[in-house]
């Protein structure tokens, strides 16, 4: 799986997207998920875009303004949001000493699977595919440390409702003993 994904990035496109968004270009920000477009707008959309089909919305429980705990405290916050017509799912993520990562999660119709690229503060990159299923989006992978190291990964990110998300995580030096990375719970800050 792990070739295959690798084989299947889409290097230009994704590093171009990351690219315009870091350097400050404006992200087109919603406050929740991507509303579904009227059948008249519907007729009015190119073929196969991302408001159209119901797979492109299955990771919309998590957009929004979060506070990201483990064991009852915070350790960070999370901003999600729905860009580029919410094609994709893009998360900042950070924590109070100053780590910070981001990632893009998109749904890849020519693969049938969720992707996730992160990058974080340090330079580790992780690759994950995967699929939304049984209330949760289930994702496996690798990180790439800084440093050349190589992890096997596994997140799933539960939803909880509309104010809950836990996203657990293992990694794996080899891809067969499996130690906790981390279990977070995500609670949903209320609008001033």
């Amino acid at each position: 799986m792990i070739s295959i994904l690798c084989k299947c990035i889409r290097p230009v496109v994704l590093s171009t997207l990351i690219a315009s968004t870091l350097v400050g270009q404006p992200a087109q920000q919603t406050a929740g998920p991507t509303p579904t477009p009227t059948p008249q707008q519907q007729q009015q959309l190119p073929p196969g875009s991302c408001t159209v089909k119901p797979e492109y919305k299955q990771f919309d429980f998590w957009v929004g303004e979060w506070d990201v705990t483990e064991k009852d405290k915070r350790v960070a916050t999370s901003s999600i949001q729905s860009i580029v017509g919410g094609c994709i799912i893009f998360e900042n993520y950070s924590e109070p000493e100053g780590y910070t990562g981001k990632s893009f999660n998109f749904f890849d119709s020519t693969l049938g699977k969720w992707r996730q690229t992160w990058v974080d503060k340090l330079g580790n990159v992780s690759e994950f595919t995967g699929e939304y299923r049984d209330g949760a989006m289930r994702y496996e992978g690798e990180t790439h440390g800084f440093n050349g190291k190589r992890v096997f990964r596994r997140m799933i990110v539960y939803n909880l409702g509309p104010d809950r998300v836990r996203q657990y995580s293992e990694r794996s030096p080899d891809g067969k003993t499996w130690k906790l990375a981390y279990d977070y719970l995500y609670i949903r800050r209320k609008a001033n």
